[in-house]
Formats: C-alpha cells, structure tokens, sequence
C-alpha cells in the first residue's frame, strides 16, 4: 500500500515539474528572454518549487508525529 501512495506522489511532483517547465518556458518566452535565460529559469525554478513542497509536508507532518525531539 505504501508502494502505491508513493508512486501516486512521485507522479504527482513529476507532473507539477514538467508543467512549471512548460508554463515558464513559455511565460519567459511572451517576455522575450534569451533563450539561455529560459532555459535555466525553466530547469532550475521547478525542482526548487518541489523542495519547498517536500520540506513543507516534512514539517507539517514532523510537528503531527507528537515527539518531543
């Protein structure tokens, strides 16, 4: 069962990462930034933004677990 949610999240973050890519790559774009500006914003930005989601579940779940350290 634990298999199976964690393949459900993995997928998950993979869809949220390919999409910012998209959605910045095209966003930069209609702005019209270099083509070396795009890319590194497109690949650098998403796995960031998954970072902090991971980082805020971690802690959201770690102040739930009820130890004291």
């Amino acid at each position: 069962m634990n298999l199976s949610r964690t393949m459900l999240i993995g997928g998950a973050l993979a869809v949220v990462a390919v999409l910012l890519f998209l959605g910045l790559w095209w966003l930069l774009g209609a702005l019209g930034a270099s083509q070396t500006a795009r890319l590194f914003t497109a690949l650098c930005v998403p796995p960031l933004v998954i970072l902090g989601l991971v980082a805020l579940v971690a802690l959201t779940r770690r102040g739930q677990s009820g130890d004291a350290g």
